[in-house]
Order: C-alpha cells, then structure tokens, then sequence
C-alpha cells in the first residue's frame, strides 16, 4: 500500500468517527485529470462524468454509508466464518 492510499485510509477513518456525532456522508475532492485513476482504485466516484478540458480537475466523492455497509458486511462474514470453523471442529468430534 502506497503513502496516498494510507492517507485516504487515516482520513476515512477520521471522518468516520466524525459521522457518529455531525452529519458527514461524503468526502469530496477535486482530483487532478492525473489522479482520477488514484481516487477510483480508493473507491471515490466521479460526480459528472463529462467530457472536459485535458488538464480540469474532476470532482470526485467518498461515500461513507457505502463504506459503513460494507464494514458491517465484513463484520458479518466474519461472525459466519467464525461460527463455521467452531462447527468444522464439533463435527470432527464425531
């Protein structure tokens, strides 16, 4: 994982505990033409896909309901995993 992706990480998770008290449901940015590609791989959206100039910058948000959803999801499969290793054992027993 690269310093830029780390960073993302630290501040999502920032503002995700900032959510708990204010309402905060995206992150923004206005990214470089270069750096669209960066934010994507980070999970942000383009708010307007449109044809631009070469060198305007391109609005992009984080949506962190999303991205709640998707840690509970992966609290859940991990509860299931879990629950599913303890069963593998019992059924060793017999």
């Amino acid at each position: 994982m690269g310093l830029g992706t780390e960073l993302i990480l630290r501040i999502v998770g920032c503002v995700h505990k900032l959510s708990r008290n204010v309402g905060i449901r995206f992150i923004s940015v206005d990214a470089y033409h270069d750096s669209v590609e960066f934010y994507k791989k980070n999970f942000f959206v383009e708010f307007i896909k449109e044809k631009r100039r070469e060198n305007e910058n391109v609005q992009m948000y984080f949506d962190l309901e999303v991205s709640r959803l998707k840690n509970r999801l992966h609290e859940l499969l991990d509860g299931l995993q879990t629950k599913m290793d303890d069963l593998h054992k019992l059924l060793q027993l017999f």
